[in-house]
């Protein structure tokens, strides 16, 4: 019996060791073909514009998210971490004050370093421009910048969305320069703070992106969501 035992262990250690070199084989395959596509990614057709303050549509959003960056990001389980900003608001006990702490030498892609009148700017044209953020426009009072890092949004009434709207990327607070939000005129920039820039959009072709050597990532442990931390 224990002679019987052993072949067939041997049998079964043998066929185990030929199916782990097959897998291998398959995997540095898989891995060498995937490497030679890393650089190209189907999407499901043209998106009508890729301005995030402007759509709803996913394909858009996962397009934009690559080089747009919001203050705040929501995760699948509706926790609000920061992005752009260092911490989340200090808001007052009235609920109509938000004093919103930005970081700080975060480049944009125009090597232009990302300030407080930037961002003020980008929500100004925010709440004109997004479906969203037009729900919350008639209870903004002011948005101001009293110094270079610092943002502070005051409400005429508590308006409990508000952390939400910040947080999401679709119609999105994108945050970009002064220069190219402080008008109402199409944005024919794309500048944002993401991981990687925008090269070129050849409408119905293509949008080619490269990484942003430059990038300042949030600090902190990564999270699978992206949501907060490292990216």
């Amino acid at each position: 019996m224990d002679m019987v035992v052993s072949q067939e262990r041997r049998r079964f250690l043998a066929a185990t060791a030929v199916s782990l070199l097959l897998v291998r084989a398959a995997l540095a395959q898989s891995s060498s073909a995937a490497a030679v596509r890393a650089g190209n990614i189907a999407v499901i057709g043209e998106p009508s514009s890729i301005e995030p303050m402007l759509t709803l549509a996913d394909l858009v959003n996962q397009i934009d998210q690559h080089f747009f960056e919001t203050l705040y990001y929501q995760n699948p389980l509706f926790n609000i971490g920061a992005v752009l900003a260092s911490a989340l608001p200090d808001i007052s006990p009235d609920a109509t004050r938000y004093t919103i702490p930005l970081r700080e030498n975060v480049p944009f892609h125009d090597g232009t370093i990302m300030v407080a009148d930037d961002v003020v700017a980008t929500l100004q044209c925010w709440l004109k421009l997004s479906a969203r953020a037009k729900a919350a426009a008639p209870f903004v009072e002011t948005i101001e910048a009293p110094d270079a890092k610092t943002v502070v949004i005051t409400l005429k009434q508590p308006y409990s969305p508000l952390m939400t709207l910040l947080s999401l990327f679709n119609w999105a607070a994108a945050v970009m320069p002064k220069r190219i939000v402080s008008s109402m005129d199409p944005i024919k920039e794309f500048i944002g703070t993401g991981p990687y820039r925008l090269v070129e959009h050849a409408p119905d072709r293509y949008i080619r992106i490269v990484p942003f050597a430059k990038y300042a990532s949030p600090p902190g442990k990564p999270t699978a969501s992206w949501a907060s931390g490292r990216r």
